[in-house]
């Protein structure tokens, strides 16, 4: 985890984690990253701040966000976004079917929720199968979709991806997104399809669908 992830954790400022790194010979060391940007033990780190009174409050599926960036390195976390946005959807077409099947032992689960998902989903990627030791996973996605909804969950990651990516990321400006809707010409409640041929991480398409540019949207990206 990184410094922002452990001042989330302690309802702090990055500059307090940076005074505690400098103040406190007993604070983890790094144990990945870069000198400029290293990384924690999430364990260490969680036991450091409850031994200090500083474990405060705790943002809802920053565990969860840790254990998806354990599944894969910096570059393929993008697929394990593309699993985690892709189980939401299920969860949002087909709660009852998940309330079913969230019942089977993890083995049961790792073979039936594919099959499941693709029916529900439609053509959308997913794994072909899914891993057990994976499981854990979506069953955290559910959990933190019934607190914050399939929508915020799937936002609540998207954001923590971005922070982590934001040197590789873009991410238009909406007042940018607005100039070109108005330059184009888009009304609000127009029909039709807004396509983006180099849609980058949506913002166009976000943006056509909030405001009732485009009754349809699509994008892709290499």
């Amino acid at each position: 985890m990184t410094a922002a992830d452990i001042a989330r954790l302690a309802g702090v400022g990055r500059a307090a984690v940076s005074n505690w790194r400098r103040r406190h010979e007993d604070f983890p060391e790094p144990v990945g990253g870069t000198a400029t940007s290293p990384s924690f033990s999430l364990r260490e780190i969680r036991a450091w701040l409850e031994a200090q009174g500083k474990l405060k409050r705790e943002a809802a599926g920053e565990d969860l966000w840790q254990e998806l960036r354990k599944a894969a390195d910096e570059v393929q976390l993008a697929d394990v976004m593309l699993f985690a946005g892709t189980f939401l959807l299920f969860l949002d077409r087909s709660p009852k079917k998940w309330r079913t099947l969230s019942k089977r032992d993890d083995g049961m689960l790792a073979k039936e929720l594919p099959g499941e998902v693709l029916e529900a989903v439609g053509d959308r990627p997913f794994l072909a199968r899914l891993e057990e030791p994976h499981v854990p996973l979506a069953r955290g996605l559910a959990d933190l979709a019934e607190e914050r909804g399939t929508s915020g969950a799937f936002e609540f990651l998207r954001q923590r991806y971005f922070e982590l990516h934001k040197r590789r990321v873009y991410e238009t400006p909406e007042p940018v997104v607005r100039l070109v809707f108005d330059l184009v010409g888009f009304e609000k409640g127009k029909s039709g399809t807004l396509f983006d041929p180099a849609c980058g991480a949506g913002g166009f398409l976000l943006g056509g669908l909030e405001w009732g540019a485009a009754a349809r949207v699509l994008g892709q990206e290499a």
